[in-house]
């Protein structure tokens, strides 16, 4: 093989860099691609914005806004699920990841820059990941211009108890 590539970590942070130093034209092309990426429990207690700047969000757990804690995620931002993961058993599947809101959602897209909830399959399926539930939840949630794809039963699932 004739490229290199170079994986690094920092904090919550993964890039990827591959570098082919002589294509099939004879051109060196270099492709990085970072993203986010959070293991073990993740409970949000506290007001929490996810940006643009650090989506994707990929994530192998439940993500769980508690009660008095607002969830807020920017316009163009990507929550991934691993397909078939869920390292923290803490929701209602204990085989597939959730996002489990117990405080307040504030997901608000845009027409031109959608959020999209969404699995990390590079052939996703239906069932990839579990759902967005709201649970015992205390106040407003907004879920407007969002993409909830290959979750459980369906391309939309929300679960309201």
């Amino acid at each position: 093989a004739d490229g290199k590539l170079q994986v690094t970590f920092a904090g919550d942070k993964i890039t990827v860099t591959y570098k082919d130093l002589t294509d099939d034209w004879g051109n060196t092309i270099t492709i990085s691609k970072t993203v986010s990426f959070l293991t073990g429990a993740v409970t949000i207690s506290t007001d929490t914005t996810w940006t643009l700047d650090k989506s994707p969000y990929v994530f192998s757990v439940d993500v769980i806004a508690t009660e008095g804690a607002t969830l807020t995620i920017e316009p163009g931002v990507e929550v991934k699920f691993l397909a078939g993961t869920d390292d923290s058993e803490g929701g209602f599947y204990s085989s597939l990841s959730e996002l489990i809101v117990k405080g307040n959602l504030k997901a608000i897209g845009t027409p031109n820059n959608r959020i999209t909830f969404t699995s990390d399959a590079d052939s996703p399926a239906s069932g990839d990941w579990g759902y967005i539930g709201f649970v015992n939840f205390f106040g407003p949630s907004t879920i407007q211009y969002c993409d909830i794809k290959f979750a459980d039963r369906g391309n939309v699932v929300i679960l309201i108890q």
